[in-house]
């Protein structure tokens, strides 16, 4: 995903919202009775899901589309409450505050407040 001549570019955008999509699906929070079951599907796509989410510098993003960044927001929280991680933080951050949508900014930043 991240070499942007190997895969077409429509391919590229499939894949990229499938991945928003399964994030979607699966994002709960750790009080919710299903949160052990759907964070240890997110787990197993831990790795390719970081790869599609975050494949370019934040710097060079264009505003992303809402389904984007829900995905983003909510793979966020999920690693939240599991294998907290700052660089994934402050991406979506980052990210959060280019969309200029003030509930996105609120949530990616409240992740870690």
């Amino acid at each position: 995903m991240q070499q942007q001549n190997r895969i077409a570019q429509e391919v590229r955008k499939q894949v990229h919202l499938l991945c928003c999509e399964y994030v979607l699906t699966h994002a709960c929070r750790h009080d919710d009775p299903k949160f052990n079951e759907k964070s240890k599907a997110l787990a197993a796509e831990d790795t390719n899901i970081q790869s599609i989410l975050f494949c370019s510098p934040p710097s060079h993003l264009t505003v992303p589309s809402h389904r984007t960044m829900e995905a983003l927001i909510a793979f966020n929280w999920y690693r939240c409450d599991t294998k907290p991680n700052l660089e994934i933080a402050d991406y979506a951050v980052i990210v959060a505050k280019s969309s200029r949508v003030q509930r996105y900014i609120a949530s990616a930043v409240g992740a870690w407040v």
